[in-house]
Order: structure tokens, then sequence, then C-alpha cells
């Protein structure tokens, strides 16, 4: 047997990379791009979850079926209290959804005790809901179609 010649045989490189290490400003410039990806995406998305309160206020006063209540004897406190409150309790399960989706992930910037900041996270998640169906209910006047 013969072996092979050292011009026969195949060469390889093999890449390796070994990094440094993030400094701390690097650190805290990543950490601080993903807050504003979270806050970005929060932001965005919670107008949309608002967006609904609209849109059965808007159907039921074009099918009069406001109208229809009225004539049965139902309150039009009756009608706001129940839709205001239906909204509210609608508005819980995406509201609890990401508060817990912000906890789990870690987003220091939403749920760190530092300043009581996950307190105020907290806070302003579930008070958005009501302010933001009182503002939308007043809104909806200005539409008289809910697509």
């Amino acid at each position: 047997e013969s072996s092979p010649s050292k011009q026969g045989q195949r060469k390889k490189i093999v890449p390796t990379v070994h990094p440094l290490p993030l400094t701390a400003i690097e650190e805290e410039f990543a950490q601080s791009e993903d807050s504003f990806i979270s806050w970005f995406v929060l932001v965005f998305s919670f107008p949309f979850i608002t967006g609904t309160f609209a849109t059965f206020i808007v159907s039921e006063r074009m099918s009069k079926a406001l109208h229809l209540q009225k004539v049965a004897g139902i309150s039009p406190s009756a009608y706001w209290m129940s839709s205001y409150f239906w909204d509210i309790a609608n508005y819980q399960i995406p509201c609890w959804t990401v508060i817990a989706l912000m906890f789990i992930t870690g987003i220091d910037a939403f749920t760190t005790s530092e300043r009581d900041c996950a307190f105020g996270t907290i806070i302003s998640m579930v008070l958005f809901g009501p302010a933001a169906a009182g503002h939308t209910y007043l809104m909806t006047f200005f539409f008289t179609n809910p697509a």
C-alpha cells in the first residue's frame, strides 16, 4: 500500500471566532434596544384592542339596536354601563397576559423593582383599559360606519 503524497492531501481551513466580552456600555445599549422594541410593540398593539370597543357601539347605532333598547325601556345609563363593564372585562385578558409575559421574559425596563417601575407598569396597564374605553365611546359619535 502506498501512502498518499503530500500534494494529493486535501487541506482544510477551520475558522473559529473568539469575540471579546461585551463592555458595560454595549450591554446597556442592547438592553435599551430590547426595551424600546418591547415598548414600541406594546404601544402599537393596544390601540387595536380599544378599537374593538368602538366597533360594537357604532354597529349598534347603525343598526338602530340602541333605539330599540330605548323603546323597550332600557335606560341609556344601563346601556352605557353594561357596554363599559363588558369592554373592561374583555380588556383584562390581554392586559394580564401582557403583564405576565413582561415578567416571564424579564424585560428590565418594565419589571425592575428600582423606582417602583414594576408597580407603575402594572398600574398603567390596568388603568389604560378603562380610560381608553371612555375616550373611545366619546369618539364613536364621529363615526357612522363600524368598518
